[in-house]
This record gives C-alpha cells, sequence and structure tokens, in this order.
C-alpha cells in the first residue's frame, strides 16, 4: 500500500490538558493517546505524522509545544513535526513564536479563528497581521482555520502576508450537504454556515494566492455518518483539489475529531475512491510527496 503522511491529527491527554472545544462531544472526552493512534491508523502505512495543536487553553500552549516535541523525538512513533498553538494578539506572540524558531519539529503556529466568541474580522487586525507577517520572518507557516463564511478576510490577510506561507485548513472548513446544494440540516446554521456560490468563489481566489496551500481534511465534522461516501464528499474535495491543483494539496485525517463520523480507514477509503481517476502522481503528492516538500520533512 502507498505511504501516506497524515498533516493533521490530534492527540490529547486529559489529566494533563484542558480542552474546551471538546466539551460538546461525549465520545471525544476522554484520552487519546499514541496507543489509540496506533489501533486508529492500522495498516495503512502512515509512515509520518505531523501534529496538529488542540486549542488547549492560553496557559498550556507552550507545555503542548514540549509535549510533542518530545514524542517527536521519539523513536516508538510516526510523529515527526508539529503545528503549536498560538494567539497572534497575544503581547508576548513574538517572543512564544520565537523561542520555535531554530526548533526543527515546530513547522508553524495554529490559532483557530471559528470559536462563537472570535469576532468577526479578527484575523485583519493590525497585531494579528504585523504577527502573521513576523512568523513568515522567522520560518514558520500560519495554518487558516476560520469560518467559511469568512474565507475573504483569509484572502485578505494572505495578501498582507506575501512572505508567510499558508495552510488552509478542512478544504476551507466547508459544510459538504451545502456544497451539493442539498439540506445542511444542522449544519446549515451557526458558526460553519455559508453560501454554496460564495465557498466556491472564495476557494478560488485563495488558490490564485501562490503562499497558501490547501488540506483535504476536516469534512467528516460536517457529515452525517451515513453520509461519508465518495459521492457525498466528492464535489467539496474535487473544487478544492482542481482550484490548488495537485502541488498544493496534502492529506490530513482530522483524527480523532473524523471519529464522529467515520474511523480513519473509511476517511482514507473514501478519500482513495474519489481521487482514483487521478494520476498515479497526483495521489502520491496528495497523500504524501507535497507534505514532505512542504514541510521539509
Amino acid at each position: 500500500m502507498e505511504p501516506i503522511i497524515d498533516t493533521h491529527l490530534h492527540m490529547w491527554d486529559l489529566n494533563r490538558f484542558t480542552l474546551p472545544e471538546i466539551e460538546s462531544y461525549d465520545r471525544l472526552k476522554r484520552n487519546f493517546l499514541l496507543d489509540d493512534v496506533f489501533n486508529a491508523i492500522g495498516d495503512l502505512n502512515v509512515e509520518k505524522i505531523v501534529y496538529m495543536e488542540v486549542n488547549l487553553i492560553e496557559e498550556q500552549k507552550y507545555s503542548e509545544a514540549q509535549y510533542i516535541i518530545e514524542t517527536c523525538e521519539r523513536e516508538d512513533n510516526p510523529f515527526c513535526a508539529a503545528v503549536i498553538g498560538g494567539s497572534p494578539l497575544s503581547w508576548s506572540f513574538r517572543d512564544y513564536a520565537s523561542l520555535f524558531r531554530h526548533e526543527k519539529r515546530i513547522k508553524g503556529v495554529r490559532h483557530v479563528l471559528h470559536p462563537p466568541e472570535r469576532k468577526r474580522a479578527t484575523c485583519l487586525e493590525s497585531e494579528f497581521v504585523d504577527n502573521v507577517r513576523f512568523l513568515g520572518e522567522i520560518g514558520l507557516r500560519f495554518c487558516i482555520c476560520i469560518r467559511p463564511s469568512e474565507l475573504s478576510d483569509a484572502v485578505k490577510l494572505a495578501d498582507l502576508c506575501p512572505e508567510t506561507s499558508f495552510i488552509l485548513d478542512h478544504c476551507g472548513n466547508a459544510v459538504p450537504a451545502i456544497v451539493n446544494g442539498q439540506d445542511a440540516g444542522e449544519f446549515g446554521s451557526g458558526i460553519f454556515a455559508h453560501g454554496r456560490d460564495q465557498w466556491l468563489r472564495d476557494i478560488e481566489e485563495l488558490a490564485k494566492r501562490n503562499n497558501i496551500v490547501c488540506k483535504i481534511s476536516g469534512l467528516l465534522f460536517k457529515t452525517p455518518p451515513d453520509s461519508v461516501t465518495p459521492e457525498f464528499l466528492s464535489p467539496a474535495i474535487n473544487h478544492c483539489l482542481n482550484t490548488f491543483g495537485p502541488d498544493r494539496v496534502m492529506f490530513g485525517s482530522n483524527w480523532p475529531v473524523c471519529t464522529l463520523s467515520a474511523t480513519y480507514e473509511k476517511w482514507v477509503s473514501v478519500l482513495r475512491e474519489v481521487v482514483r481517476d487521478r494520476s498515479d502522481e497526483d495521489n502520491m503528492k496528495l497523500f504524501y510527496r507535497n507534505a514532505a516538500r512542504i514541510y521539509g520533512l
């Protein structure tokens, strides 16, 4: 089986860390540790994993970074790099980010922008923009995880920070049913609500910026379990693949969050079915080569 680099996998120990975002999801309110990761990936030939921060409370973000660096340095697991959490609106952000400028395991920073308490256009505040520019200066990437209705703000941010490399999480947080022109049910309102044409257009605009790549991930979180099929997910996936092109897309599992709708294995199986008519070279780029190149693994 072809090798995989997973660019978006979480792991957490609730005895050590506090995760406010999982409070609404009983199935996620437990530890997800290395043994659980191994059980999830099974025989899928996941050679490398890039850890994704889990939006911890502010005072635990540095400890999380140290925890995952230590994990990456061990030889008993596939974790090889990480994107850490950090707030570009924090007064100490530059000092914090600078701690990792020479840490080879740390590839970028993420600040989740979609929680209800985050006001619109947060990422366009002058201090936020200046600090994201600073990430580019010290060789770190910024992960964009934003409400899909606000993707035009991400376009503006990328234009304001041309020397910073950006990674768009979760296909821009698209709701597959909306992209399909179907009733989105509970996902049709709230933080992930968006317009179909608006999302299509904004993804196209983002793809025009050469400093942005797109993660094919996160779609299951907005998909009912019985809709995790190639037919249901292919419109959103293919729009991202076609607009960003074969050299600027990467696979991500969003495990264990994806398990709210499907197993790790099923997500890989569905995605492979969606892309089966694409070239072997393009699929190797999606599942492996692009991540190795973009993250310098």
